[in-house]
């Protein structure tokens, strides 16, 4: 178990708690609604690792409170007044090209299996190398 500060955090339970959400029946269930490949819940249950930042975008899509999601603590689903207005449903990658889809699973399978440097490093090196992302960035400063 992963103890930050006071509180513990346990990426199994996580998990439970994010099929729960998009009614996934299993990991590879869950792992492919996230548009990543099977071993992603895996690895990160091995790791103790939960995934934040798909937690942050399943809360926000689902209008799902952060702390029942990875605490486990408080109502599941935020008051009506909190929930956004616009809410949009996890993108399971129909929407994609077959290369944005390839890619999209790629960056999630390999973001999960290296450490936050490496994930760092993957960014600045595709914002000198697509200048398309690092306009899309400039205009999206909250992503």
């Amino acid at each position: 178990m992963r103890v930050i500060g006071q509180a513990a955090v346990n990426a199994g339970e996580v998990i439970s708690r994010m099929r729960e959400v998009v009614n996934a029946k299993n990991d590879a269930e869950l792992a492919a609604i996230l548009g990543l490949g099977g071993n992603a819940p895996s690895n990160w249950r091995q790791r103790n690792s939960p995934p934040y930042a798909f937690c942050a975008n399943l809360a926000a899509a689902e209008g799902i409170s952060m702390d029942w999601l990875v605490f486990g603590r408080g109502p599941k689903r935020l008051s009506h007044a909190a929930q956004p207005v616009v809410r949009r449903a996890v993108d399971d990658g129909a929407n994609l090209s077959p290369a944005a889809r390839r890619l999209t699973q790629f960056v999630g399978d390999w973001d999960a299996a290296r450490p936050e440097a490496e994930a760092i490093w993957l960014e600045q090196h595709v914002k000198r190398t697509v200048p398309e992302y690092a306009e899309w960035l400039a205009d999206h400063p909250s992503a």
